[in-house]
C-alpha cells in the first residue's frame, strides 16, 4: 500500500526554455453542505446581491460553494490512477485518525 501513497514527479529539464504550465483538468474540493452553513451563505449572498451590487458578478450560488483543496493536471490514465491511489491512502488515514467530524469556523 505504501507505493499508492507516494506520487513522484517526473523531473523536467528545461535547458533555458520556459516551462509550459498545463491547465488543471481535475480539482479536489469539499462541498459545503451543512444546512446551517448553507443558510448563512445564502444570507451573505442575499446581502451582497442587494447592498453591494458591483460585486454581484463575483457571487457563486450558495449551493455550489465549496472549499478548493487542490488543482491538478492528470493527462494520462497512469497519472489518474496514481492520484486516485494517493487520495484513497489519504482517506484511509483520515478515517483512522479523525474520530469525529472536522468543524469549519468562519470569523
Amino acid at each position: 500500500m505504501a507505493s499508492a501513497c507516494t506520487l513522484v514527479p517526473n523531473p523536467v529539464k528545461l535547458a533555458g526554455r520556459a516551462l509550459k504550465i498545463m491547465q488543471p483538468n481535475y480539482i479536489l474540493a469539499i462541498r459545503l453542505s451543512d444546512q446551517n452553513l448553507q443558510q448563512e451563505l445564502a444570507n451573505f449572498h442575499d446581502h451582497v446581491h442587494r447592498d453591494h451590487q458591483k460585486y454581484r458578478k463575483y457571487l457563486v450560488k450558495p449551493e455550489r460553494m465549496h472549499i478548493h483543496i487542490a488543482s491538478m493536471h492528470l493527462g494520462t490514465q497512469a497519472s489518474l490512477d496514481a492520484a486516485s491511489g494517493v487520495l484513497q491512502c489519504c482517506n484511509d488515514l483520515v478515517e483512522k485518525y479523525l474520530t469525529t467530524n472536522p468543524v469549519l469556523r468562519f470569523k
